[in-house]
């Protein structure tokens, strides 16, 4: 799965058909709040921004395979007009244990919004093995991080019943460093799907700067022309922000690639020329290029996708 989440026991079967959902509070992170999401206004916000997302009238613009390391499906985007309100993605877990469906709702310019996932189990637990369906919301700010997040769970009466409207939503704190992983893989659902969806590789960089060591980037699209001069290869430090997406591309005229490390020295690229994906933390990502001929010429460019 892209994203792993607290799951709270399911309960006994009830003729109300509501889940016994405990609320989960968790003082250490107070990046998701204590308040219950409904009582926040930016929440509310959002709650508008979805439901005209799902109101409005949406084309679907893309289809393509998606492929995890425990499940596989379909990533799809839909569009109003020429702009993405919605992506979604289906898929079933390799072990064929649960099937899930995640939504991300995004801004007028591609920014993830709000997260929803959906999974039906087909086994609740050993003590349980009755299907059941639990339904996540998360809230994201304008920077990408989790502010408020609630969720609802039910037993099924049979595999077909997956309603849950009349079931409250209680709040809940994810596990410990889910907060990045939504971001993640909010940052990398939006790049499968841009790319199927119109083959953009990213807007052309709005101005240049000189070749150095550190490559400035503050959000805006920029692009740094580089040469070897004799060097077997050149560094450049790139300072991003935690969870900060950007997607960085290297253009050359002898075939050079690049090797890209985080902060804390995990190799993230090695000997390709396109990066996307987010900081793991604030700090410098270190950036180092190689050509087959000491007199090539190369271009990094830098934007946020």
């Amino acid at each position: 799965m892209a994203v792993v989440l607290t799951q709270p026991a399911c309960q006994d079967k009830r003729k109300d058909h509501k889940a016994e959902t405990a609320q989960v509070e968790s003082p250490t992170d107070a990046a998701m709040g204590t308040a219950l999401p409904a009582d926040d206004p930016e929440v509310g916000k959002l709650d508008q921004l979805v439901d005209a997302a799902n109101a409005a009238s949406t084309t679907l613009r893309s289809v393509s395979s998606f492929r995890m390391l425990d499940a596989v499906g379909t990533v799809e985007g839909r569009y109003e007009g020429d702009v993405l309100r919605v992506v979604h993605t289906v898929m079933k877990s390799i072990d064929g244990l649960r099937d899930m469906q995640e939504w991300i709702y995004v801004d007028a310019a591609g920014k993830p919004l709000v997260y929803r996932e959906l999974i039906r189990f087909e086994r609740c637990s050993p003590q349980q093995p009755v299907p059941c369906v639990r339904e996540s919301w998360i809230y994201l700010d304008e920077v990408g991080q989790p502010f408020a997040s609630r969720q609802r769970s039910r037993i099924l009466e049979d595999g077909a019943d997956t309603a849950m409207e009349e079931q409250p939503f209680e709040a809940f704190t994810p596990e410990s460093g889910t907060s990045t992983r939504i971001t993640q893989a909010a940052a990398r659902y939006r790049v499968v799907l841009y790319q199927a969806a119109s083959g953009a590789k990213g807007s052309a960089p709005e101005r240049a700067q000189a070749d150095g060591q550190r490559i400035y980037f503050n959000g805006d699209a920029t692009l740094l022309k580089g040469v070897l001069a004799g060097s077997p290869g050149k560094d450049y430090l790139l300072r991003l922000r935690e969870a900060q997406p950007a997607a960085i591309r290297l253009q050359s005229t002898f075939g050079c690639t690049m090797d890209i490390s985080d902060m804390d020295g995990n190799i993230l690229l090695r000997k390709g020329t396109e990066w996307i994906g987010s900081a793991p933390r604030a700090g410098d990502m270190h950036i180092r290029v190689q050509c087959a001929r000491t007199d090539a010429s190369f271009t990094i460019s830098v934007g946020e996708y």
